[in-house]
């Protein structure tokens, strides 16, 4: 998605009402801590987790853009076909390719995990 919004923005800045990168701060190590730390846990750790994504080709990663149904895909399908063309041109340049034009990506997700404070005794 950070591939694609960062074309976007470059040529569209309507595309920033789109962006759950930017427009969802919870999705941000601190603020998951800080709202894990709110509800009361302790020792509360967040952490990255990569997840090796491997598309076929370019088509392969497009064309879920091309469906509807999320934000990009709702935001890219919002487009007149020029823009969304130049967009598509942007980010094709951009991803990392293979040796066969594989798209070597990585998705990240957060895990957060913190303990359930023991009970006062008194």
């Amino acid at each position: 998605m950070r591939h694609f919004f960062d074309s976007a923005l470059d040529i569209d800045d309507g595309a920033s009402e789109f962006d759950h990168g930017v427009n969802a701060p919870i999705c941000r190590p601190k603020p998951l801590t800080d709202a894990f730390n709110a509800a009361g846990l302790i020792d509360v750790e967040t952490t990255a987790i990569y997840i090796p994504t491997l598309f076929v080709n370019f088509d392969d990663y497009w064309s879920p853009f091309l469906g509807g149904t999320g934000s990009a895909p709702r935001y890219c399908m919002s487009l007149d076909e020029g823009t969304r063309n130049l967009i598509k041109t942007s980010v094709q340049a951009k991803l990392p390719t293979g040796p066969d034009g594989e798209v070597l990506l990585a998705a990240k997700a957060w895990a957060v995990e913190g303990k359930i404070p023991s009970p006062a005794r008194g």
